[in-house]
């Protein structure tokens, strides 16, 4: 009995300390502040799925972009490429690895793409489960589909 306890505590308390510090951006950054958006602007050096890098004309900085899925470029109409000059406005952390920014908006070609709120969310998701895609979104809640169990979709 002292085991299964001891087990089920272990298990509340690792749920609790990993659901603690996930903030809008991701792990390391705890809280959103809009007033405290930094804007940057340079060349982009790599884009990558899983790293967009970008090289600061003024300070040869070189920031780790965090702008979400590749899929969201495509439907926003969001096109980057190496050596693309763009400026970017958003939430600046530093740490041991270096420079790293959340990006909230991009401005390529004096058009400008917005990716998070003004809390820090993330326009692609909406939190419900479904993508949130500027003017295709179902509006009803409706899932993809039927599903296994021939439901409607809906949570």
């Amino acid at each position: 009995m002292k085991t299964a306890a001891l087990f089920i505590g272990i298990l509340v308390l690792t749920g609790f300390v990993l659901s603690q510090g996930y903030g809008p951006c991701g792990y390391g950054c705890y809280s959103w502040n809009s007033d405290k958006l930094v804007v940057v602007q340079g060349e982009l050096i790599s884009v990558a799925p899983t790293q967009i890098k970008l090289k600061t004309q003024d300070r040869n900085r070189i920031y780790n972009l965090y702008m979400g899925p590749f899929w969201y470029f495509s439907r926003i109409g969001l096109k980057i490429s190496p050596g693309d000059i763009i400026r970017v406005k958003g939430y600046q952390v530093q740490n041991s690895s270096g420079y790293h920014m959340y990006v909230s908006e991009v401005i390529v070609g004096g058009k400008t793409y917005r990716l998070r709120d003004q809390n820090g969310r993330p326009l692609w998701w909406d939190y419900r489960g479904k993508a949130n895609i500027p003017g295709r979104n179902r509006g009803s809640g409706a899932g993809m589909g039927k599903g296994r169990r021939g439901g409607s979709g809906r949570w």
